[in-house]
């Protein structure tokens, strides 16, 4: 997919995209929801890293430590988004 591709999907210009791609512009909370969308992914998907993917839960501590206050919230956020996501998949337990 190209940077034009994408900008047509999420209803902007190439220039835009270009600008956000290389950190010009703030990746605000609303293009990100944009871009997942437009991608099919959530929104917590665009910024997974290899590094993080294979992190201990002490290491996913020490970055969450490192946060400031607004990531901290936004993190926590999308956990409880991606939780309900997932219990929403399940299928509907019937009792006997």
């Amino acid at each position: 997919m190209t940077l034009k591709d994408l900008a047509g999907l999420v209803g902007t210009s190439y220039q835009q995209v270009n600008r956000l791609e290389k950190g010009e512009r703030p990746l605000s909370d609303q293009w990100a929801a944009k871009f997942a969308q437009a991608l099919g992914v959530e929104t917590w998907e665009l910024f997974k890293s290899p590094s993080i993917a294979n992190s201990s839960a002490d290491e996913l501590t020490r970055i969450y430590e490192g946060l400031d206050e607004r990531r901290r919230a936004k993190l926590l956020e999308y956990a409880r988004d991606m939780a309900a996501a997932q219990l929403a998949e399940r299928p509907a337990e019937t009792t006997p």
